[in-house]
């Protein structure tokens, strides 16, 4: 799972629960420090990365993407969708 915008890393942390593996990422270098401190698993990476646009190294596949409470933020939200859309 490829979590778009994962803030302090709850939610992304209950994917982990359920998920093979759980790849968060948010533009915010602070958020990703505290989800580092709050939340570590296995199969759980955090890093920082502006969303859009998405950077997916090509050996990075996704299942599913998800992007909660990240819309509303977003100035141009067609824009994320379409990075959105070309995830492998």
């Amino acid at each position: 799972i490829l979590d778009l915008g994962c803030g302090h890393g709850e939610g992304s942390s209950l994917l982990a629960q359920r998920a093979r593996q759980v790849r968060a990422v948010d533009h915010s270098a602070r958020a990703i420090e505290v989800a580092r401190g709050l939340f570590q698993r296995g199969n759980l990476s955090f890093e920082v990365m502006k969303v859009p646009p998405i950077a997916t190294p090509s050996a990075h596949q996704y299942d599913i993407v998800v992007a909660f409470q990240v819309l509303e933020h977003l100035p141009e939200p067609l824009f994320f969708f379409r990075q959105w859309h070309k995830v492998p």
